[in-house]
């Protein structure tokens, strides 16, 4: 065989292999795409169904934004921000 045809022959086989990857990624793009769709309908039924207004919750204390910035003060902030809001 010449190496024309061998070089030919690696690239075709090259090209079909990336065909087919993108083929797949595009599909399995689909299916997250339509995954998350899902989970963004169920989410929002059931925000609805408790009346749970998501832009009416207050925003976090000074204090607790002072701790959210402590290394280890996250657990601390969320459970300040529970307290101030007597959201459990």
């Amino acid at each position: 065989m010449e190496s024309s045809v061998i070089i030919a022959t690696v690239l075709s086989t090259a090209g079909l292999f990336a065909a087919i990857m993108g083929i797949v990624a595009s599909s399995r793009e689909k299916r997250l795409e339509r995954r998350m769709g899902s989970i963004q309908r169920k989410l929002s039924l059931l925000l609805q169904h408790f009346n749970v207004d998501p832009g009416s919750m207050p925003p976090p204390s000074e204090r607790g934004r002072r701790l959210v910035a402590l290394p280890d003060g996250k657990m601390k902030a969320i459970r300040t921000y529970r307290e101030e809001t007597s959201t459990f």
